[in-house]
């Protein structure tokens, strides 16, 4: 028999909480691709996975303002 709870959650709360999550964290991916296109850091980050990439460098990206 597998034990059902994790932590105190059922399955049906686990599911549902990590669903909630994935769509945030795909979200805050797409918004890593986005911001390296608009600042065409592209290929400073070629050949490394998204969850390679910690931070993106924004070092003078508010001079023009």
């Amino acid at each position: 028999m597998i034990d059902d709870s994790h932590l105190g959650h059922t399955t049906r709360v686990r599911l549902d909480h990590y669903r909630q999550m994935s769509g945030f964290i795909e979200r805050v991916k797409i918004s890593k691709v986005l911001l390296m296109q608009d600042m065409d850091l592209t290929e400073k980050f070629v050949g490394k996975s998204l969850d390679e990439i910690g931070s993106i460098p924004f070092e003078g990206i508010f001079d023009d303002f």
